[in-house]
């Protein structure tokens, strides 16, 4: 149960925030509230990358900083904070498409793949093609919400826009985990399979390796 805690933890707070940014977002009003919600993503991300490099001091000083300075110098009224948000949810999205995108060049292990090891230390050829094809799948998929993103903001309500980015991003993310599984269970019924919260807690490690 303990292991479970914190990916609980996490989901939780997840949901509570997209459902919290969907009900400021939806207002339609660039408010100083609406600026620190589209600032908040980019705050917490940049916090978590750098936590363990030397230069963490600074990042937090720049962090709060700038949301001091966001809060005091943002007007109360009349920007277009959605293209801020919009911004931040693009490139975080292209973020994810390149993170597994790049390992599909050559001379690189298909991220996927990579994760797959870590699990099960060796995998044989049918499941390290598959693992290949999952991570041009998730390129296709975060590429894909990008764009979506971009043409709903552009001919779409704010609402429809909103519940598309804070509310559907999630369960679609959610959805491809499920499909993928669904699909590796029927299709190699042999192997030995990893739980989807192995998937999730490998994606982490993988990441975790990455960090300065």
């Amino acid at each position: 149960m303990l292991s479970l805690a914190a990916p609980v933890a996490v989901l939780v707070a997840l949901v509570a925030y997209a459902l919290a940014a969907h009900l400021v977002f939806a207002s339609g009003e660039g408010t100083r509230l609406v600026a620190l919600f589209a600032w908040a993503p980019l705050a917490v991300t940049a916090l978590w990358l750098l936590w363990s490099s030397p230069y963490r001091r600074i990042v937090v000083l720049a962090v709060a900083g700038a949301t001091v300075a966001l809060w005091v110098l943002w007007p109360d009224r009349g920007l277009d904070v959605g293209l801020v948000y919009l911004g931040q949810y693009v490139a975080a999205q292209m973020a994810l498409c390149a993170l597994f995108g790049r390992t599909l060049l050559a001379g690189h292990e298909p991220l996927v793949t990579r994760l797959a090891r870590l699990v099960h230390k060796e995998l044989p050829p049918p499941i390290t093609r598959y693992t290949r094809h999952v991570t041009i799948a998730w390129t296709l998929f975060f590429a894909g919400m990008g764009v979506v993103a971009v043409l709903v903001y552009a001919f779409a309500p704010a609402a429809a826009w909103s519940v598309f980015v804070n509310l559907l991003t999630l369960p679609c993310v959610c959805a491809v985990f499920v499909i993928e599984y669904i699909v590796r269970r029927l299709r190699f019924p042999w192997f030995g399979h990893a739980s989807i919260l192995a998937g999730v807690r490998a994606f982490g490690r993988a990441l975790d390796q990455t960090q300065p």
